[in-house]
């Protein structure tokens, strides 16, 4: 078991006659030492109580002594935190792993140490989406601050302000400076329940997270035709990025990490059952014909259903899901020119699609939200595209013209 207390290190004596207080670790015979920036005489420092002491005439103040206690007591809990840790996660356990798992820990304090740890800690739970927000937003910020370390509690309301002064002078949209905002603000409260120091006042009070509306990206059913039927024969690697699009639109907007994810276990019967990994909604699809082509079109291996991820790449899939990204995202962009689609063409839009063609086929905005596996309607009607004027003309027409008939 392993033992931490307060000791002086008498193994080299100071020239002031005092010694350096230090956190002594010992753990299966091995003696680590984590020093602390104080120096205390022999008199200052009670061995039994592992406290430093006032005396007269001594180097510190009561105020100071009591300082250095509170500091030493931090240290001692936060080492104590780290031993309780691994016992659970790995018993076999070394001093060695303590003091680098307690310097680590310590790296928290710092904006950079702490987002690389989160996003390792979403890619961990399959947050992809949010570890690829989190590194797009430090990316960003690091951008900003330049080779500085910036600990949290450097970060006031000035700093949020001039990096939101910083992002409009880069010439990026609106909803881009919000996006990195909102980011910055989730990572800043993240950091904050762990018990890290921050600044006295809260940064982001003052600070205004505008979001200008942007148009729905939603198809028409006739463009979705075409899609779904142009002869790309010629283009292999076209036909698979429409296929891939088609499954999305198939599958009720399935988004593109659950796809590439989609394990052979989840289709039983002919019925899709699997949990969003953004939400760890539970979902249900029935499998139709044009989505069962494109299962037996394309084959995974004994574990996924689509040919993207295998097995023997477990250590790692979050670069591979990234790499795949990317590729099919270029194959989109050259399949809407091929197709004169003036649409951007992404997952995203075959998700808008599939929930604005079905509220124009008469669905109800609780089923449609059901079907995407929103937890709240309000989310679902930002899928929903506006009815094209012509068609409220036309339901205007009617309303007008039975109101002048005549009762008889």
């Amino acid at each position: 078991m392993a033992t931490v207390k307060m000791v002086l290190n008498k193994d080299r004596k100071k020239s002031c006659g005092g010694y350096s207080l230090v956190v002594q670790l010992i753990h299966k015979r091995i003696r680590r030492v984590l020093y602390t920036p104080y120096t205390l005489k022999e008199a200052e420092f009670d061995k039994l109580l592992q406290k430093a002491v006032y005396i007269e005439q001594g180097s510190f103040t009561r105020k100071q002594i009591n300082e250095i206690n509170i500091f030493s007591k931090r240290k001692c809990s936060g080492i104590e935190k780290v031993i309780s840790t691994l016992s659970r996660l790995n018993p076999a356990y070394t001093s060695d792993d303590i003091m680098r798992r307690y310097r680590l820990d310590q790296s928290d304090k710092y904006l950079k140490t702490f987002c690389e740890r989160l996003i390792e800690k979403k890619i961990s739970l399959d947050k992809l989406g949010m570890a690829k927000a989190i590194r797009s937003t430090q990316r960003s910020l690091e951008r900003y601050i330049g080779v500085r370390m910036v600990e949290f509690k450097d970060i006031d309301y000035l700093f949020v302000k001039e990096y939101e002064n910083y992002l409009c002078s880069t010439g990026v949209t609106q909803n881009t400076v919000s996006f990195y905002l909102r980011n910055f603000q989730t990572i800043y409260n993240l950091a904050y329940e762990t018990g890290i120091d921050m600044h006295d006042n809260y940064p982001f009070r003052k600070i205004q997270i505008r979001h200008n509306k942007t148009a729905k990206r939603a198809l028409k059913l006739d463009i979705i035709k075409k899609i779904a039927n142009f002869d790309l024969s010629d283009f292999e690697h076209l036909e698979r990025v429409r296929d891939m699009f088609m499954f999305s639109f198939y599958t009720r907007g399935m988004c593109f990490v659950d796809i590439v994810h989609l394990e052979s276990s989840n289709i039983v019967d002919g019925v899709i059952r699997y949990k969003r990994r953004k939400t760890n909604q539970p979902l249900q699809i029935t499998v139709t014909k044009p989505l069962q082509s494109i299962l037996d079109k394309y084959r995974g291996d004994e574990i996924y259903v689509l040919p993207f991820l295998n097995a023997s790449s477990q250590s790692s899939l979050y670069k591979k899901y990234q790499a795949i990204y990317g590729m099919l995202y270029r194959d989109l962009k050259e399949l809407r020119t091929l197709l004169g689609i003036t649409t951007p063409l992404t997952f995203h839009v075959a998700r808008h699609s599939w929930a604005t063609i079905a509220k124009e086929l008469g669905a109800s905005t609780s089923a449609i939200s059901e079907g995407l596996g929103h937890s709240s309607e309000k989310t679902t009607t930002i899928y929903l595209k506006e009815f094209d004027s012509s068609v409220i003309d036309k339901i205007n027409e009617k309303v007008v013209s039975f109101s002048m008939e005549r009762i008889e």
